[in-house]
């Protein structure tokens, strides 16, 4: 890093590169512990286009939409400017070192990478700490409806991919699976039990 300075940048010129869903839970949090953050807790990183008066945001979308909703001027660290492949990676690194990841942003993060094709898993695996398993995680399974996929994302407390693909890949009767579904929803059904109900399955002739 050559030029990195830390300045003001007004709000309406910083463009995130990557758009997080966070749940309310996250929200909250980040609420309550607001009047205690010092201006660490408040940087927001990004890299400034040399052709435009734009910004773009690599990390930390939580504190420019909840800690700075009614700010006109971010407080950021300024980085090199680089490509749209690093500005990704940098992105998804530091979100995988930061929180808990919603169903929702892990489903964004997939189409991400499906649409940037140069930026392939291996890479993103050395420069983060998400694993090969967290990203096939990250996936819901094909015998997931899309209905059920769409209906566990609009809730305030969505179950994980991993979950549902869990439910889904059983051989039991689709109404079976979507009764599950509900009880998983509804926290009245562990993980742990779905995988007695997989392995009771795996035993009958």
């Amino acid at each position: 890093m050559k030029n990195v300075q830390i300045l003001y940048v007004n709000k309406k010129k910083i463009v995130p590169v990557f758009h997080e869903h966070f749940e309310e839970a996250t929200k909250g949090r980040l609420r309550k512990l607001k009047s205690y953050f010092d201006a660490y807790d408040l940087l927001v990183p990004v890299e400034k286009d040399p052709q435009a008066d734009l910004y773009y945001a690599t990390g930390a979308i939580h504190k420019l939409n909840y800690l700075y909703n009614d700010k006109e001027n971010v407080l950021c660290l300024v980085e090199d400017f680089t490509s749209m492949d690093k500005q990704l990676l940098k992105y998804f690194r530091r979100l995988s070192m930061l929180y808990r990841t919603s169903p929702q942003t892990k489903k964004k993060l997939n189409t991400t990478l499906s649409n940037h094709r140069t930026i392939n898993k291996q890479k993103l695996i050395n420069q983060s700490l998400i694993t090969r398993k967290m990203l096939k995680d990250f996936q819901y399974s094909e015998s997931v409806p899309l209905s059920i996929q769409n209906e566990n994302e609009l809730t305030n407390h969505p179950l994980s991919q991993n979950t549902l693909n869990m439910i889904y890949d059983l051989t039991i009767s689709i109404d079976e699976k979507n009764h599950l579904f509900k009880l998983a929803k509804e926290r009245r059904i562990k993980q742990s039990e779905i995988l007695a109900i997989k392995r009771m399955l795996l035993e009958i002739p």
